[in-house]
């Protein structure tokens, strides 16, 4: 029996779901939630990413103009110290300690 069209976009639906919670769930994985067999489940999964219901993983860059975050690296005199303070301001993003010319790597949110 062919399925309706009803039912394949409740199955497109349920397939969105299943990738929002686990975007590597593994066809066999899904197939129970489908109540379909793995054959018939890969087929509407590449349905459902044709249609545009599900759309592939992308590697984005977030180069947004109202998230700049400013890079420094620092060379002080006592890096450890300098490291625990500026543990404790909330604009510091990530910080790391560097072995080199330069002893300490901060990331801020701002200037």
């Amino acid at each position: 029996m062919r399925p309706t069209l009803e039912e394949k976009e409740n199955n497109y639906r349920v397939i969105y779901e299943a990738f929002f919670e686990t975007p590597r769930i593994f066809i066999n994985n899904l197939a129970p939630m489908l109540r379909l067999n793995r054959h018939c489940t890969g087929r509407r999964v590449n349905e459902a990413i044709e249609k545009g219901y599900v759309s592939t993983p992308q590697i984005r860059r977030r180069s947004y103009a109202n998230l700049k975050e400013y890079v420094y690296f620092l060379n002080c005199k006592n890096p450890v110290q300098q490291f625990s303070t500026s543990c404790q301001l909330e604009n510091i993003v990530y910080q790391a300690s560097l072995i080199g010319s330069t002893n300490l790597w901060v990331v801020s949110d701002t200037e």
